[in-house]
């Protein structure tokens, strides 16, 4: 996060940091001005405006990675409904349950929905670093947290495998998959740990101090 929450990672509908130019090129592109450009930029980038899916990380990963037994293609699941509903649109007439089409483009939903956790990921991994940099001394941990680090091993592994330059660590990809505390190999010169936050509950600490203190 920056001045705004528009700032670094990117979400689940806000855009992360991305070039200023970016800014000009919407300006003479769209009409409506800086409020379009602005709304686009918080509510209709991220996860959502990569996947053309949904804000929800859980949809997109269903989505990129679906079962082996695929539906059966005259069912539509619910994540073509809620794509089509949100985009306005319909699928293809071959009957390909990843391709929709729009203004007679066909997109591949699967591989957009990729692409939107891989940059997550890459993202992700170029903040960490450069708050590794910041570092007084050596990295001893990466923790994951919140909901989507808490939860998902899939964007964990991800976001490792954008972090080779540490050579001397490791994953453990079965305690990654349990979600155990620790994830990292017994020899991972840095431990990699998941740790579930409690947000509501330092809000309430926290204002509990400040309120004391009056």
């Amino acid at each position: 996060m920056g001045f705004t929450p528009l700032g670094g990672l990117m979400m689940a509908t806000r855009c992360g940091s991305l070039d200023p130019s970016v800014i000009g090129h919407l300006s003479s592109a769209l009409e409506g001005g800086m409020p379009t450009i602005m709304d686009i930029l918080n509510k209709k980038s991220g996860l959502l405006g990569v996947s053309g899916l949904s804000h929800d990380f859980r949809d997109v990963v269903n989505a990129a990675y679906p079962n082996d037994s695929a539906p059966d293609d005259s069912t539509e699941t619910s994540v073509d409904k809620k794509y089509s509903v949100a985009c306005g649109m319909r699928r293809s007439d071959n009957g390909d349950r990843k391709e929709i089409s729009r203004d007679g483009v066909l997109e591949d939903i699967q591989q957009r929905c990729v692409l939107a956790l891989d940059m997550f990921a890459h993202q992700a991994a170029r903040e960490m670093l450069a708050l590794v940099a910041a570092l007084p001394g050596p990295l001893n941990a990466i923790v994951f947290t919140g909901g989507i680090g808490e939860n998902s091993s899939l964007i964990r592994k991800k976001i490792l495998s954008h972090l080779k330059c540490f050579e001397s660590m490791s994953l453990d990809d079965a305690r990654n998959e349990r979600n155990d505390e620790v994830i990292s190999t017994s020899s991972s010169s840095i431990m990699l740990l998941v740790v579930p936050t409690d947000e509501e509950l330092q809000i309430a600490r926290e204002t509990l101090r400040v309120v004391g203190q009056r």
